[in-house]
């Protein structure tokens, strides 16, 4: 699906940081890509990850999606935060982003793996490293 990128949302009371692993787009949107009608923004049952990538564009950036219709986000508008779209390479300086959905759990592994917080990042890898470290050494000395 292509949407075209705005580049602020109406005035809210959330945090900065509370949007940097977010793309907010209109419930509308939300429900012809995964065909179930969004949530409100602060219920995360519901939200999913999405690929970003702007047209012709190599990079893709992972993104949990929520409904922004309350936040004044139009039919086939989305928001990202500049961090998120400095993240992506732009070769035909436009402002139309493409939102694929894909496996959920795919796109869950690969949303932590690159989360755009160094926190989460650090703390997902270093889970999954020691993770295979147990495994491997366990398998070991069962034999």
């Amino acid at each position: 699906m292509q949407v075209t990128l705005i580049k602020s949302i109406t005035s809210h009371n959330y945090s900065s940081e509370f949007f940097q692993d977010k793309i907010l787009i209109n419930n509308y949107n939300y429900k012809a890509i995964f065909g179930e009608k969004a949530k409100g923004i602060t219920e995360s049952k519901k939200n999913r990850i999405v690929q970003i990538s702007f047209e012709g564009g190599k990079n893709k950036i992972y993104r949990q999606v929520v409904g922004g219709s309350n936040l004044g986000i139009n039919k086939n508008e989305a928001y990202i935060t500049p961090q998120s779209v400095n993240e992506l390479d732009n070769p035909n300086k436009s402002n139309v982003i493409i939102i694929m959905a894909g496996n959920k759990y795919l796109y869950e592994l690969l949303f932590l793996w690159f989360h755009p917080l160094l926190t989460v990042r650090l703390v997902f890898k270093v889970g999954v490293i020691l993770g295979l470290i147990s495994i491997i050494l366990g398998s070991i000395s069962i034999v």
